[in-house]
């Protein structure tokens, strides 16, 4: 995969696996959903789901990858015979990561850097640019704000 700095590997891992929770949960009905409702059978493949789920994400956000991706995409889905459980359990994969990434996509992730250190002459200010100091403007996964109450 290629290399992200550990904010945002955070973040695309957060993407990866609530997209997989959703697509497995969507057959079991287990669990609440985070985001993603499903109708699709309980007999639906788990299996292809959490594979087509993982795949269409790590796509969408490592898109340098995707011969590879496509090719471990394959090799998962080879053992699973090929039925309506096989592609129902895609379908939801492929919806869930669509929607987990559209939910995702104005999350204020992308806010540029605006730190810019103040200082009197004499005064030691760090040149190095924090890696995180917009992060109070990312909509947060589980809480309704981040802000302090």
């Amino acid at each position: 995969m290629s290399s992200s700095n550990p904010p945002k590997a955070s973040r695309n891992l957060a993407i990866l696996h609530a997209s997989i929770y959703d697509a497995v949960n969507g057959i079991s009905r287990s669990r609440q959903h985070y985001f993603v409702p499903s109708t699709v059978p309980s007999s639906a493949s788990k299996e292809a789901a959490a594979a087509s789920a993982a795949h269409d994400v790590l796509v969408a956000l490592y898109p340098d990858q995707k011969a590879d991706l496509d090719a471990m995409l394959a090799a998962s889905l080879a053992g699973i015979t090929d039925t309506e459980t096989k592609s129902k359990g895609i379908e939801l994969g492929k919806r869930a990561a669509a929607e987990i990434i559209a939910l995702r996509s104005n999350d204020g992730s992308n806010a540029p850097e605006s730190y810019r250190p103040t200082t009197t002459p004499g005064v030691y200010v760090p040149t190095a640019t924090p890696i995180e100091s917009t992060s109070s403007k990312i909509t947060p996964w589980a809480m309704s704000t981040g802000a302090k109450a």
